[in-house]
């Protein structure tokens, strides 16, 4: 399913089959398929405090035959854009990241369990379902999170920080940079093993491959590629792009991946070479997430 309102951010409660869904009011969304997350990165913030116009956010829960069941009344994100919604099944918690804070809630009640400060506004949140890591990037720092003990199990710090990926096994994490480059850390020996360069704009997604073998990028440079998180070489460029690229993932088999890109069309190409397998017409609005 591909989501191309600028506004949606979604995710799955597996349980009901529900999909909980923030956006303007005048929005709506398609249903996705359980247990996957619409990795949704935001244009890199290039200044330490937010930059856009703070919108009113809407908080609702549509069912699978895309009917209104009920809206979020209990919860309260005030103004601002929210950056990602994340589900954790074991904990059954929804995480959603607005602006500075992780809300919690309870996918059953739909009522707010906890709000978590965070230093910084928050440019990107992931969750690896394998491994139960929640990585979290704000303008200032990034790393792992520990919800349990409300701290960072693994903090690194910078200011150039746009977008975060954490392998499904829990071993690996990359940080994507406003520069260009990404960063590669072991998250077992929580040190920091390759500075991925090549692109020559900011990041704006990653994605892991299923085995963590290859990681897939999106920049503004109008480019995508594939590298192989052992050696740090390109495996494949993912040609075909003309303008930003704001999101890329991979398909649960990782033989193949797609990218959405700011001319409002989705492209699929094969992994680990990159080879392009289908462009889609015009969707007639900006792709801001993908999801399998």
């Amino acid at each position: 399913k591909v989501l191309n309102e600028t506004e949606i951010q979604g995710t799955i409660d597996s349980k009901k089959t529900q999909v909980i869904l923030s956006a303007s009011p005048t929005h709506t969304a398609s249903p996705k398929l359980p247990y996957q997350t619409a990795t949704i990165t935001p244009r890199p913030t290039f200044t330490t405090t937010p930059t856009h116009t703070p919108l009113p956010i809407s908080s609702k829960v549509i069912g699978p035959d895309g009917l209104l069941l009920e809206n979020l009344k209990h919860v309260t994100f005030g103004k601002g854009a929210i950056v990602d919604l994340v589900i954790a099944p074991e904990r059954n918690e929804l995480i959603v990241a607005h602006g500075n804070r992780l809300v919690l809630i309870n996918p059953n009640s739909l009522v707010q369990t906890e709000s978590i400060g965070m230093e910084s506004t928050i440019v990107g949140v992931v969750y690896a379902y394998q491994s139960g890591m929640l990585g979290v990037a704000t303008l200032e720092n990034a790393g792992i999170y520990d919800l349990e003990k409300k701290e960072w199990a693994f903090e690194v710090y910078g200011s150039d920080y746009s977008a975060i990926a954490v392998s499904q096994d829990g071993t690996r994490m990359a940080l994507g940079l406003r520069t260009g480059n990404i960063e590669l850390y072991d998250l077992v020996t929580r040190s920091l093993t390759q500075t991925l360069k090549g692109h020559t704009a900011g990041i704006l997604d990653l994605d892991f491959s299923p085995t963590g073998e290859i990681i897939a990028s999106s920049s503004s440079d109008a480019s995508a590629r594939l590298w192989n998180t052992t050696s740090g070489v390109v495996t494949g460029f993912l040609y075909g792009h003309q303008q930003e690229i704001p999101v890329i993932g991979f398909h649960p088999d990782g033989n193949s991946l797609v990218t959405g890109c700011d001319d409002d069309k989705f492209r699929t190409f094969s992994s680990p070479y990159g080879g392009q397998l289908y462009t889609s017409k015009s969707l007639k609005g900006e792709i801001t997430g993908i999801s399998f």
